[in-house]
């Protein structure tokens, strides 16, 4: 690295990672030097939480051209953010003892070679099933204003799969809404009664008067879930077959 000057700090947190970081130190060579100048004053607290990083290393380095520069904010709330890094749904192990079923030995080990073979791809793989992929092109709006948003973010995480279609028409109004994290918390319900009336000409306008966001958030926690489960389902899955994770 022509600045390998600037990290000579740092090499015993570096050290002490040297394992995890083996397999990606070609990527991190190629990819981090033109970086190394914004991200290098974290690279100590990035160690320190680089097993949790490391699964998402290879997605992180390929967009460090949006993620770099708010490096210090997203360490900041990182235990926050990484539900959101991890797994966007649960994820099941190989059944493995499916196999143990099977009359002769070959049989087993051609079941068990498949199921693990399943398992190491998805692992290879985890963005794929990352709310990274899909929360990237808002890096830019929501990481300044993590600040404000902090006490949503848990709160929203079960709800993202019914938020996302509707994110570019709620993006110039999340700010209206950062007092009141009951809107994140029933963002599902919200999203199943009123998300269409964001796609109807002016009526979104709305949200920018007065007592608005209150009354929304008044209603949020009055309005039952049941009704809507249905619906919910149904955007949730015409979402992501319009937005298949590359």
């Amino acid at each position: 690295l022509p600045h390998s000057q600037s990290i000579v700090t740092h090499l015993p947190s570096i050290y002490t990672r040297l394992s995890i970081l083996g397999p990606h130190v070609p990527s991190i060579v190629r990819i981090l030097d033109q970086y190394l100048d914004i991200v290098e004053p974290h690279l100590d607290r990035i160690m320190e939480r680089m097993d949790r990083i490391e699964p998402h290393l290879p997605y992180i380095l390929l967009h460090l051209d949006v993620l770099a520069k708010h490096c210090g904010a997203l360490l900041d709330h990182f235990d926050l953010l990484m539900p959101y890094a991890e797994l966007g749904r649960k994820k099941t192990n190989p059944d493995l003892e499916q196999c143990f079923d099977e009359p002769l030995i070959e049989a087993v080990e051609e079941c068990l070679v498949d199921n693990l073979t399943d398992g190491w791809e998805g692992a290879a793989r985890v963005e794929e099933n990352s709310y990274l992929p899909k929360l990237l092109p808002y890096v830019d709006f929501l990481v300044p204003n993590l600040d404000e948003l902090a006490p949503h973010l848990p709160l929203a995480h079960p709800h993202i799969p019914y938020v996302l279609p509707y994110m570019d028409d709620l993006l110039p109004y999340i700010k209206r809404f950062t007092r009141f994290t009951e809107v994140s918390k029933n963002a599902d319900v919200l999203v199943g009664y009123l998300a269409w009336l964001l796609r109807v000409p002016l009526i979104p306008r709305i949200l920018n008067l007065p007592l608005v966001p209150r009354l929304i958030a008044w209603i949020s926690g009055r309005l039952p879930r049941r009704f809507v489960r249905g619906r919910l389902e149904r955007i949730r899955k015409r979402y992501e077959k319009a937005h298949p994770t590359e």
